[in-house]
């Protein structure tokens, strides 16, 4: 098939010598400008794309949801109704990015008990007591005294 059509171009081009220059044409592809508004996607460091995720990550956390939830099928679809222009983070990215935030958690806790072990000097050691338990409509609470 290739060659049937490589043999059509020389045939119609004027060859001098035996040799031809064939000209190739492309057609153009669409940029980012061409297509429609609501089917340019956001860009992953675009405020919009960061305000939506976080959105995300709140839902999850506060619902207690799978961290596959927005791997569903169902959520996608409500998102592509909702705003078509968001594209979903992965199970894998949003871990990640909750990995980030316990990290980051996790020093401001512990500069905080810096703090107070340096404002009391008398006080060598924390102690820390923790309650865990539910209400009655099942939500968690965490207790720290």
């Amino acid at each position: 098939m290739y060659r049937s059509k490589l043999a059509e171009l020389q045939e119609k081009q004027k060859c001098g010598k035996g040799k031809c220059q064939l000209t190739l044409n492309f057609a153009a592809r669409p940029n980012q400008e061409d297509k429609d508004p609501k089917t340019v996607k956001y860009s992953h460091s675009s405020v919009k794309h960061k305000e939506l995720t976080t959105g995300l990550l709140d839902m999850i956390s506060e619902a207690m949801l799978p961290l596959s939830f927005p791997d569903s099928v169902g959520f996608k679809e409500f998102m592509q109704l909702a705003d078509p222009r968001y594209d979903v983070p992965s199970r894998r990215t949003l871990t990640r990015l909750l990995t980030n935030s316990l990290q980051i958690l996790k020093t401001s806790v512990a500069d905080h008990i810096r703090e107070c072990t340096k404002s009391y000097p008398m006080y060598h050691e924390v102690h820390a007591t923790v309650d865990l338990w539910s209400s009655r409509v099942m939500e968690p609470i965490l207790g720290i005294r």
